[in-house]
């Protein structure tokens, strides 16, 4: 998926968190051979060379949400790699094929899909307090760290603003944005690359979901008012960060998220 993958788990014996942080691990690599477009064989793969591919529940259901967050977002995030081609879902069959010689890419998503089933992963051998991360751009956590005290990222250091510094518990991030990559970032409305410096991050109980919406809001510039309430867009203004639905953050008015507190320090 083009970075790295760090976990970092507490709460019990070394054996066994490097045990449960192992087949963590495992999930991933297997998300990363399925949904590669790089690799031959993978579900992507034969997709991208006009099959109708079947898939199980699990997969389906990302394709679906992909789908959905592509309505949503007003088209700004979309999997597709073609502006004329289409995402074809059948449900009876759980097959997924696209329209028109287009392909897929998943690299929008895949990252924040593979932490969640991570974390799942984790939370099924009983861990209680851990962080997963990919490149630094996407996480989630687990409980709070073993102190007691939420999980701390930073955010926007690469915006005129002051870095955000945000507290998670029980909860996912994702950020999008072009200072490390440069202008890479493409709306696929017109599937031209943004030319602006642009920043965008969300927070949710998703990394999957976070992860496509981060895309959609660098694209957009501005929360869409189909955007789910239950996710937190952050942007930045030109003063401050604006953190919705909570409205505007200053230093001076440090609106908390609900179950995510953004602070300064």
């Amino acid at each position: 998926m083009g970075c790295r993958f760090e976990l970092v788990l507490a709460g019990g014996p070394e054996l066994w968190l490097r045990a449960a942080g192992e087949e963590a691990i495992e999930e991933i690599d297997t998300t990363h051979a399925l949904l590669t477009r790089f690799k031959p064989g993978s579900v992507v793969s034969h997709i991208n060379e006009g099959a109708q591919q079947r898939v199980d529940g699990e997969l389906f259901a990302l394709f679906e949400l992909a789908d959905r967050i592509r309505q949503q977002s007003e088209d700004a995030f979309d999997i597709t790699r073609n502006a004329d081609s289409n995402l074809l879902l059948h449900q009876p069959n759980r097959t997924v094929s696209v329209s028109q010689g287009g392909s897929v890419d998943l690299g929008g998503i895949g990252k924040g899909y593979a932490i969640d089933l991570a974390i799942r992963s984790l939370r099924e051998a009983g861990i209680t307090s851990a962080f997963v991360h990919a490149g630094g751009s996407s996480g989630a956590a687990i409980g709070t760290r073993p102190d007691g005290s939420p999980w701390r990222i930073s955010i926007g250091e690469s915006t005129p603003l002051d870095p955000l510094r945000i507290d998670i518990t029980n909860r996912a991030f994702a950020v999008s944005g072009d200072a490390q990559q440069g202008q890479h970032i493409t709306d696929p409305r017109t599937m031209s690359t943004t030319t602006a410096s642009v920043f965008g991050a969300c927070v949710g109980e998703s990394a999957c979901e976070c992860d496509a919406w981060a895309t959609a809001l660098c694209v957009l510039g501005a929360r869409p008012a189909t955007m789910p309430e239950s996710l937190h867009s952050i942007l930045p203004g030109k003063c401050a960060w604006r953190i919705e639905p909570d409205g505007c953050l200053t230093p001076e008015d440090p609106s908390p998220c609900a179950q995510s507190t953004a602070v300064r320090s």
